[in-house]
């Protein structure tokens, strides 16, 4: 079989599945709607404006606040915004390559609105299991980044990179900034929906395909491999024993969905993807230990 043929395989078998279960089809976008609207543009859209206004105002004399401007703001905002920061502070030439890849490797993180509302209250039954899931990621997310070093063979940091200044800088006022910003923003959400909208029929037709996989663990496991919020929300069924530990390996991985999206915002930046995935899941496995050996204790 030629490598067109194979890269044929996935779309064929994708469009097959959707015209023989169109219902589930409908079913999975119709929820993939919703969920882009009652969470994901809140969430999202006033921090995607945010930090594209940060990131666009650093000048040369701003570097060092650039090294460690996309944990802070992938911290507070959520994914994928500590990705999208990064490369486009590496875009601009205000951190270096080895710079982003260490940020990537702990920098994409759930945003704290998400973990205690969604996860804490919804989910889980109670606001301070969000605030300490929340804790728990900054605290594995900053070990992380300092055993980073330790997983290359190339411990110094080449050369800084010529800062990128985008044309009229100087003559650019707030506000016309402020206008690229809302733009970008919009741009930006309506790109990363469309991966919302995606999966979301994705795990639809699974489940379809499947009949029973939804349910059990199986399936809320299936859910927050794929897509977290989906997956957050099937944990209500779950008793908070056996709850809590998913919660904390869902938000460590942060879901297919999340990948997807980043991966096309490195890919642009043209930063490898590797070691974020692997940041991601060892964010999980820590998570998933500590929520397992807490869990008796909360």
């Amino acid at each position: 079989m030629t490598k067109t043929r194979r890269s044929l395989l996935f779309p064929t078998a994708l469009f097959v599945l959707c015209l023989c279960f169109q219902k589930a089809c409908m079913e999975g976008v119709a929820r993939g709607l919703k969920l882009v609207l009652h969470t994901a543009l809140p969430a999202l859209f006033p921090f995607l404006v945010l930090s594209r206004l940060i990131t666009g105002s650093l000048s040369e004399n701003d570097r060092r606040a650039a090294r460690f401007l996309p944990l802070f703001l992938g911290f507070l905002c959520g994914f994928p915004i500590g990705a999208k920061s990064c490369a486009e502070l590496y875009e601009k030439g205000a951190i270096s390559r080895e710079r982003a890849e260490r940020l990537l490797f702990c920098c994409n993180n759930t945003g704290p609105a998400f973990l205690i509302g969604v996860c804490g209250i919804g989910a889980l039954g109670n606001a301070k299991y969000g605030v300490i899931l929340y804790f728990f990621q900054v605290f594995f997310a900053l070990i992380l980044y300092l055993l980073f070093p330790l997983l290359r063979k190339e411990k110094k940091e080449r050369e800084k990179v010529p800062f990128q200044a985008r044309k009229n800088d100087e003559k650019r006022t707030f506000f016309a900034l402020l206008s690229e910003s809302i733009g970008d923003g919009l741009t930006s959400f309506l790109y990363l929906s469309s991966f919302i909208l995606f999966f979301s029929f994705c795990s639809s037709l699974l489940f379809a395909l499947i009949p029973g996989a939804e349910s059990g663990i199986g399936g809320a496991v299936s859910l927050l491999f794929l897509e977290l919020t989906g997956g957050i929300a099937k944990l209500k069924e779950f008793p908070f024993s056996t709850a809590f530990p998913l919660a904390a390996a869902g938000i460590g991985w942060a879901g297919v969905s999340v990948h997807m999206q980043t991966i096309g915002l490195l890919k642009k930046a043209q930063l490898p993807c590797r070691g974020y995935l692997l940041g991601k899941a060892l964010l999980a496995v820590l998570m998933l230990l500590t929520a397992g050996i807490l869990k008796k204790y909360l």
